[in-house]
């Protein structure tokens, strides 16, 4: 026998519950889903019938918020989620929609929030999205939608977060982006555009936030991107831009956060980049700085955060380092520092999160970091420290959030 509550007592029991246990209980009930429907519901299943089931029971007038990524959805299933009117937030990543289902959420007037990820998505599909004027919100990574679609969507003036990682873009779509004027964060990563398109888009005065991760940019690009006085977070990693990209970029005044991993750059260009005083992240991880590039970095008063990861650097670099007082996390994994480096570490008294997996570090350089009581992540994985070196840290783990040994 099934005893229907009044809607006020389950919405007492739903006070009670947790998320997980009442997004449950409303599968069963009719009553639990009167007295407190949720706005916000995430699916993840490969079995068509459950997927069906779960959208007639949630996609309904009351949902901004759906989250369906890796599921398998029938274009009829993607129409009819174009077709509602409440949902503004849409995570269709990997659920192969392609063009059509693309096409058919390109009509939609409400979803200004739309992460189609990984969906076979051509130019056509993009040419469609680009007509809608409601999406700020927009990712199409990982999908094929070439240089034609790039050229669409520059077009439109809703969209200000556009990220088109991976889509076989090259100059001419880049070229057409730089001209849009309402995107203010663009992810261009693992492209094609080159330094024509990377001179292209450093004329742009909209963007603050841009991504050129592997895009066969040198320094010509580098120097094109330098003059730029909108940017204020740029990655360029996994390009080709050396001391000379390094050492324009360095001359740039609006960049607080800059990503230069895998870029040829030795000393020269750490010693250029030491002299900003605008950055406060620099990532300058698997590059070719030694010794007197850290020494340059450390006496800069602006970087927090600072990544010199598999750089060759050793104890004098690290002794500098220890030195600086601003610097807040520090990432020195894979180097060849040893206890004296450590050592001068531990007497830094700013440095909440430090990294120093893969060094040289033994017994002693792990009682000195033991000892300091300002770190709060600390990393010693694959170092040489014994058995006295962890009986140190073991006996203060307590006192850190992250301890890897």
């Amino acid at each position: 026998m099934c005893v229907s509550l009044p809607v006020d007592i389950w919405g007492d029991i739903a006070k009670r519950l947790d998320r997980s246990a009442w997004k449950a209980l409303r599968l069963v009930s009719r009553d639990t889903n009167a007295a407190a429907p949720v706005t916000a519901f995430e699916v993840r299943t490969r079995n068509d019938l459950i997927l069906a089931q779960a959208l007639k029971v949630f996609v309904d007038g009351r949902i901004t918020k759906l989250i369906a990524k890796y599921c398998r959805l029938r274009i009829a299933e993607v129409q009819d989620l174009a077709a509602n009117t409440s949902i503004t937030s849409l995570d269709l990543a990997f659920t192969n929609i392609g063009d059509e289902g693309a096409q058919a959420l390109a009509a939609n007037t409400s979803i200004i929030s739309l992460d189609l990820t990984g969906n076979d998505i051509g130019s056509a599909g993009a040419q469609a999205l680009a007509a809608n004027t409601k999406i700020t919100s927009l990712d199409l990574a990982y999908n094929e939608i070439g240089d034609e679609g790039a050229q669409a969507l520059a077009a439109n003036t809703s969209i200000i977060s556009l990220n088109l990682t991976k889509n076989d873009i090259g100059r001419a779509g880049a070229q057409a982006l730089a001209a849009n004027t309402s995107i203010t964060s663009l992810n261009l990563r693992d492209n094609v555009i080159g330094d024509e398109g990377a001179q292209a888009l450093a004329a742009s005065t909209s963007i603050t936030s841009l991504d050129l991760k592997h895009n066969w940019i040198g320094a010509a690009g580098a120097h094109a991107l330098a003059a730029n006085t909108s940017i204020i977070s740029l990655d360029l990693t996994r390009n080709n831009i050396r001391n000379e990209g390094a050492q324009a970029l360095a001359a740039n005044t609006s960049i607080i956060s800059l990503n230069l991993e895998y870029n040829g750059i030795g000393d020269a260009g750490a010693q250029a980049l030491a002299a900003n005083t605008k950055i406060t992240s620099l990532d300058l991880a698997h590059n070719w700085i030694r010794d007197a590039g850290a020494q340059a970095l450390a006496a800069n008063t602006s970087i927090t955060s600072l990544d010199l990861t598999a750089n060759g650097i050793g104890d004098a670099g690290a002794q500098a380092l220890a030195a600086n007082t601003g610097i807040t996390a520090l990432n020195l994994q894979n180097n060849n520092i040893g206890d004296a480096g450590a050592q001068a570490l531990a007497a830094n008294t700013r440095i909440t999160a430090l990294n120093l997996q893969n060094n040289n570090i033994g017994d002693a350089g792990a009682q000195a970091l033991a000892a300091n009581t300002r770190i709060t992540k600390l990393d010693l994985a694959n170092c040489r420290i014994g058995p006295a070196g962890r009986a140190a840290l073991e006996a203060v783990r307590n006192r850190f959030e992250v301890l890897v040994l």
